[in-house]
């Protein structure tokens, strides 16, 4: 591969991409992958037909309604799958807050794997899934009723430190193997400098009209998707297309993962 795409393989979590290898190893075919995406969304809809009495048909016609599912369930692209999966864990935990007298057991460890699975295969996820769990943990550890509070805290660092483990294999490595647990990506926080091969922020990471924007003003545009069809052939695609980077709405979607700059800086 090109040398930018070589680091990036070293660097980035593999989970989903060595699961989509083992699927089409098995079938002999590689469009047998996409059926992990739709196992994880039918998770998603079974999960909230068991505990949300949410009827199927209602959960899986709204995913489709949706324009980028359809195009991420018949495509081997990650970011569907993956969101599933802490949609999931997002689910667990409101389920907690709504029914917390009850044994959530079973959903915790449900969530705990679907975050697993996100944090391993998708960098920018690992740091969500890592939030999301500490949520979780504080959650469970605050209903359990027959803990005193000294108890209540020590299961919560158990927890979190537990989940932590499960969900920073691939950032521990790339600590150990390269001083850096977001590598490629080049990162200076304050005085704190981590070595990499790619530069944070990339020239061609957002469109030229919003470049000099301050950090969080273009973080909030991408968020509400502000002129995010201005300059675009086909409203809905996978990738760029023919959307030129002088185009308000050239990578619109990346914004909301590159803008996040200034929080770091």
């Amino acid at each position: 591969m090109p040398t930018t795409s070589e680091y990036r393989y070293e660097g980035f979590p593999k989970l989903w991409h060595w699961l989509q290898g083992i699927l089409w190893r098995l079938t002999g075919s590689p469009a047998q992958a996409d059926v992990l995406a739709v196992a994880m969304v039918a998770l998603v809809c079974g999960y909230l037909k068991s505990r949300f009495a949410v009827p199927l048909a209602w959960s899986w016609l709204g995913f489709l309604a949706i324009p980028e599912t359809q195009i991420e369930l018949t495509s081997t692209m990650i970011d569907l799958p993956l969101n599933a999966g802490l949609t999931l864990a997002i689910l667990v935990a409101v389920r907690m807050l709504v029914h917390g007298g009850t044994s959530n057991r079973a959903d915790i460890a449900l969530a705990l794997a679907a975050l697993f699975v996100a944090a391993n295969s998708k960098f920018q996820l690992a740091t969500v899934a890592l939030l999301f769990w500490i949520c979780i943990a504080a959650l469970a550890a605050i209903q359990v009723a027959s803990r005193s509070p000294r108890q209540r805290v020590l299961l919560f660092i158990a927890l979190a430190l537990a989940g932590s483990i499960v969900l920073t294999p691939k950032l521990l490595w790339n600590l150990y193997d390269f001083g850096n647990p977001f590598y490629p990506i080049t990162l200076a926080i304050g005085p704190l400098h981590l070595p990499g091969q790619e530069p944070m922020l990339s020239s061609i990471a957002m469109s030229d009209a919003i470049v000099h924007w301050p950090g969080p003003l273009r973080w909030l545009a991408s968020v509400l998707e502000f002129d995010a069809f201005r300059g675009r052939p086909q409203i809905w695609m996978l990738g760029q297309g023919d959307v030129l980077q002088s185009s308000p709405s050239f990578r619109g979607w990346i914004l909301r993962r590159t803008s996040l700059r200034w929080l770091w800086c």
